[in-house]
């Protein structure tokens, strides 16, 4: 189960909080553990993720955070606290019905069970991998619509003839609705073709109006005129560089932690996904630290990576023309 809690106070209340949550966790057997990796409650600013096996143990939480926040005088917003489970159907069915007959409380609320929510630009969703990816596109597919409207507006003034408007379109593009568009993508795996088609008709409808030209004309052939990645590739290279990021962790950086231990045992998840990648791009395996980074340094990595993901886009693009 997921429990949020939103608090007051932004920046200077999750400075505050650090140090009583670690005080009030330090011995805690309250939260789930990936592998040997114990996910002591997640804080980043103003919000706090709780990660529990059980009812039990997440009420047992609501109790020690209702504690931290009342020694530091702070609150928590009621409706943006909230509460996900995720289980398989049957057993999901179970746990509703319990926490139904029993609520989870934290102070004078009932922290409220949703279907989805949103914690760091992400939605999770109780439905997993692929209705969290499916609820985040959604919720940034307009933005992305709009701002595409605001570039071919923008292109269309006499004053960006001096630059080059289509150049100065695909930069405004790649620079601010890409990263908004992919924004913490990296992290979702095993991405089915059906979303990441709904990603790629964002790019197309971008190119189709900087080009002028019709939505039916084909894909790959506005994506080879102006020498764009198509959407599934961008994807790869942001796991891959992301890869490189983990690696260069500290050792007691939690994501490090997580890392080494999916590396370990050989879980589902990025790794697997990244040892694929490497192998189908004919590039070392970048999860062997002896063939990754202790060898290259992290600039020449990416620019290894860059270089196969070029040459993967091309080769995708000529086999969609055939």
């Amino acid at each position: 189960m997921f429990s949020q809690l939103c608090l007051g106070g932004g920046l200077a209340s999750g400075l505050n909080i650090v140090q009583g949550v670690n005080e009030y966790f330090k011995d805690s057997v309250n939260e789930v553990c990936y592998g040997s990796v114990r996910l002591q409650p997640l804080l980043y600013q103003d919000d706090v993720l709780h990660l529990a096996a059980s009812r039990n143990n997440s009420q047992a939480a609501c109790i020690k955070i209702e504690a931290v926040m009342k020694s530091k005088q702070l609150l928590v917003h009621p409706d943006k606290s909230c509460l996900l489970i995720a289980a398989k159907r049957q057993r999901m069915d179970e746990i509703k019905s319990e926490i139904n007959a029993n609520p989870i409380k934290y102070d004078n609320f009932d922290v409220k069970i949703k279907k989805e929510a949103k914690y760091l630009g992400d939605w999770v969703s109780e439905g997993g991998n692929r209705e969290a990816i499916s609820a985040t596109f959604k919720k940034r597919k307009g933005i992305a619509q709009n701002g595409i409207f605001e570039i071919a507006s923008i292109i269309q003034d006499v004053r960006v003839h001096a630059i080059g408007g289509l150049m100065c379109g695909i930069d405004i593009f790649n620079m601010s609705i890409i990263p908004m568009l992919l924004y913490n993508l990296e992290d979702f795996t095993e991405m089915e073709e059906e979303l990441v088609s709904e990603f790629e008709q964002i790019q197309t409808l971008f190119l189709s109006i900087l080009l002028a030209v019709p939505l039916t004309c084909p894909r790959p052939a506005l994506t080879w005129d102006t020498k764009s990645l198509s959407i599934v590739n961008r994807i790869i290279e942001r796991k891959l560089n992301f890869i490189l990021h983990l690696q260069n962790l500290e050792e007691n950086a939690l994501a490090k932690e997580v890392y080494k231990e999916q590396l370990k045992y050989e879980w589902p998840g990025l790794t697997k996904e990244a040892k694929f990648l490497c192998q189908e791009m004919n590039l070392p395996d970048i999860t062997k630290e002896e063939e990754g980074h202790e060898k290259m340094k992290k600039k020449k990595w990416k620019s290894k990576i860059k270089e196969a993901v070029e040459k993967k886009n091309e080769r995708d693009l000529r086999k969609d023309m055939e």
